[in-house]
């Protein structure tokens, strides 16, 4: 077999594997190589226009490449990469950072109320640490442990919080309020989709009990 054929081939084997790639870093790698292989067999072959079109496609899956890695390059600490792989493993690290940094994280002590039934809600918090205790006049009484948001019906709802919560433990907490991620909404559509998809989820687990 020439070398023409094989280098051809190639080419079309590293085309097919990147169209089995999911997405991000390792998809531009692939096809970044996908054109180096086409180059070679046009260089081989003697066809100038494959050559400059795939040094385009190089060059823009370069630059895409660059601009994931710079995005991923956020250094975050050991708690919060774990939040971040446990509830949002959408997001990069950068824009991990962006939601994250929209509130503060906080601790209280054992009898701190997060919320009374019935009344208006204006922050969502996620519990990092510890346990709460949720009350409904309804009768419905349960524990609750961390990692678990606080507030998420409300903020789905635009409701009053329709339980009262409280620490049962000492705990520590990230707190939100709730216009700033609505606001955050607007600009940031991974952040919004990251952070409604975490909420939909803890929902779904506490239905379950």
């Amino acid at each position: 077999m020439e070398f023409e054929t094989v280098a051809l081939n190639l080419a079309y084997l590293t085309y097919v594997v990147a169209s089995l790639m999911p997405g991000g870093l390792k998809l531009r790698v692939a096809l970044i190589i996908q054109s180096l292989m086409f180059i070679t067999w046009a260089i081989i072959s003697g066809t100038p226009t494959t050559i400059v079109w795939n040094i385009l496609f190089s060059c823009a899956n370069i630059w895409r490449a660059v601009r994931i890695v710079r995005r991923n390059s956020v250094a975050l600490s050991t708690e919060e990469e774990h939040i971040r792989r446990e509830l949002f493993p959408s997001l990069s690290r950068r824009d991990f950072l962006l939601l994250w940094s929209i509130g503060r994280t906080d601790s209280a002590p054992v009898g701190e109320q997060f919320c009374a039934e019935g009344v208006e809600m204006k922050h969502l918090a996620l519990l990092i640490d510890g346990n709460v205790h949720v009350e409904a006049t309804d009768g419905v009484s349960i524990e609750r442990h961390a990692p678990t948001f606080i507030g998420e019906m409300s903020f789905f709802s635009h409701d009053p919080a329709s339980a009262d919560v409280v620490a049962s433990t000492p705990v520590r907490f990230h707190r939100w309020d709730q216009d700033d991620l609505r606001n955050m909404s607007k600009l940031n559509q991974e952040c919004s989709t990251a952070l409604q998809i975490a909420l939909g989820r803890d929902v779904t687990m506490k239905l379950r009990v």
